[in-house]
């Protein structure tokens, strides 16, 4: 039976573009079977004109509506503004948010499920691809959702800029990518599916011992991210962001992954953390002769 699979983004820049697009051609070629329904905006058309956004939302819209996905939007900026600009002030760290933001979020979430209801959609999965707010436990609770973590399960958590930071401290020998399950707690849902590669080896060991002579501290503060061990990290993981995501989508779509309860299966058993999904992924790479 066809996934139906609700689709949020902020569509703020070419990659939102691009997941879309990739999930949308192995639909289309039979690699998934998928359908999506629709794509939530927390924007709205014209928002932001002035803006470096504003345009690459625009472009994204235009392509859900080529694509003939109905969007469906609603500006987080337009719902109980007062309540949310409290909150804000009252937070210190997204990931515990005041009693102010946490309400604000809770009433923005309850209209964004009514719109996407009133549209006569009922996911089976949603995927938060570029998707810039943090879910609300309202709809936390309505529907199962994931989101790419760029890190291993048992890696840190925090931006893509911090992770690798902190692998670089921690002289780590592996890193990874993982989808994992929403929940109101930022990057800390259970592990669904994830792939590793390594950081040791030919192409990387002379870029560890040139960088351990000077430390991480240093590196921050003198080369930041065009330091050449920093840049190798983000590519090899974002190389392997679309497979991970398709790939999951694919075995959610088969039915060999499931999400019961709030955790997820792999044929039939609790997996605790995620589906190693390492070496379909590495094998798709080479395909593309990319590995």
């Amino acid at each position: 039976m066809t996934l139906q699979l609700g689709w949020f983004s902020t569509g703020r820049d070419e990659a939102a573009r691009n997941l879309l697009m990739e999930i949308w051609k192995r639909k289309n070629i039979g690699q998934l079977d998928v359908e999506i329904p629709f794509v939530f905006s927390n924007r709205e058309p014209g928002e932001g004109p002035g803006t470096k956004e504003g345009p690459e939302r625009e472009m994204f819209y235009k392509l859900v509506n080529d694509l003939g996905i109905d969007l469906i939007t609603l500006s987080h900026l337009k719902v109980e503004p007062v309540l949310r600009k409290m909150g804000l002030a009252e937070t210190d760290d997204f990931a515990t948010p005041s009693h102010a933001l946490l309400e604000w979020r809770n009433a923005y979430g309850e209209r964004v499920i009514e719109a996407i209801k009133a549209a006569g959609h009922s996911p089976e999965v949603c995927i938060l691809a570029g998707y810039m707010l943090i879910w609300s436990p309202t709809e936390c609770q309505t529907w199962d959702a994931i989101n790419l973590h760029p890190a291993l399960p048992w890696g840190p958590t925090g931006t893509w800029q911090e992770v690798i930071w902190k692998i670089m401290a921690l002289d780590e020998t592996e890193q990874g990518v993982m989808m994992h399950l929403v929940t109101p707690e930022l990057d800390r849902g259970p592990p669904v599916a994830y792939c590793r590669f390594p950081l040791t080896g030919e192409g990387w060991d002379k870029l560890w011992a040139e960088d351990k002579e000077r430390g991480t501290s240093w590196i921050m503060m003198n080369q930041g991210e065009s330091n050449p061990l920093f840049r190798k990290i983000r590519a090899e993981g974002e190389r392997r962001e679309l497979p991970l995501i398709a790939h999951t989508v694919g075995e959610l779509a088969e039915g060999r992954l499931e999400i019961r309860d709030k955790w997820p299966y792999m044929s039939g058993h609790k997996v605790e953390r995620g589906a190693d999904l390492s070496e379909i992924v590495e094998i798709e790479l080479l395909g593309d002769g990319e590995g």
